[in-house]
């Protein structure tokens, strides 16, 4: 069973973030994203059912939320309606 510290680091989350909505063409809902960044950063299912503190979100889940934010922060996403995220355009 996989634990916290199987997953990669916290900063190494971002450019596959960023291909995720690019390879989209353009937008992703939270659950896409998700899945194209596990798949972009080949994380198993095992280390992706990690619960974050006592549940019931994952700590991939817990983690991808935050990049967003701080993409967002940063002006290089947005979140053009509920659950869909884009990169913003400049």
């Amino acid at each position: 069973m996989a634990t916290k510290s199987d997953l990669p680091t916290f900063e190494s989350y971002f450019v596959p973030t960023v291909y995720a909505l690019r390879n989209r063409g353009g937008s992703a809902t939270i659950e896409e994203m998700e899945d194209d960044v596990a798949d972009l950063m080949k994380l198993s299912g095992d280390v992706r059912s990690v619960l974050h503190g006592d549940g019931p979100r994952t700590q991939f889940e817990y983690e991808l939320a935050w990049v967003r934010t701080y993409l967002k922060k940063i002006g290089m996403v947005e979140n053009s309606e509920r659950g869909v995220w884009r990169p913003k355009k400049v």
